[in-house]
């Protein structure tokens, strides 16, 4: 979470994406998913998200 702060911060403050991806070690897509996710939901958004899926698939089954 803190360098996702960090990137964050220094994206606040005017620095171009591509650069900064380059040097925090991730790819552009992931910078911009941190980025739209912080935008939608704020400082929580710095936070692992979970990564099970909304719904199993028999809830799917029951349900559909």
């Amino acid at each position: 979470m803190d360098e996702r702060m960090k990137f964050i911060g220094r994206l606040l403050s005017g620095e171009k994406m591509a650069p900064l991806c380059r040097e925090f070690g991730i790819s552009r897509v992931t910078g911009y998913k941190i980025w739209l996710r912080y935008q939608k939901l704020g400082s929580v958004a710095l936070f692992d998200q979970s990564r099970a899926p909304d719904l199993s698939p028999k809830v799917g089954q029951i349900l559909g």
